[in-house]
């Protein structure tokens, strides 16, 4: 992972787009709300709402090979230990709350630049 940070957010919920645009120095975001139909590119991070689907752990799996190099923050409104344990096997770098999406997501992405930075 290169210095420059791209963002695939996949949520139907357009104010995470604003918080992320605020407050995340960004090369490129892009949006969507679809789990299926993935668009092309290069990401950095993929950043998934897990209420697009009932079937997140199949999701991360599906986004790790489209996307090889990118990193997966999975957000959910109420995660259950068991339901994070899967999703974090599956290949995700974090799984967050929704209750304190803003603080963590900031958190989670500033430890994914400090990993890339120190690898290079």
């Amino acid at each position: 992972m290169n210095k420059e940070l791209s963002l695939l957010l996949l949520s139907p919920d357009r104010s995470w787009s604003h918080f992320v645009e605020k407050n995340i120095s960004l090369t490129s975001l892009y949006l969507s709300d679809l789990c299926d139909n993935l668009p092309e590119g290069d990401f950095s991070i993929v950043l998934l709402d897990a209420s697009l689907t009932s079937q997140v752990v199949q999701v991360v799996k599906h986004i790790l090979q489209r996307y090889r190099r990118s990193k997966i923050i999975v957000v959910a409104a109420d995660p259950s230990w068991k339901e994070t344990r899967a999703v974090l096997l599956a290949g995700a770098h974090d799984y967050l709350s929704k209750s304190y999406f803003k603080d963590d997501l900031l958190n989670s992405i500033q430890r994914i630049m400090d990993d890339a930075f120190q690898s290079e």
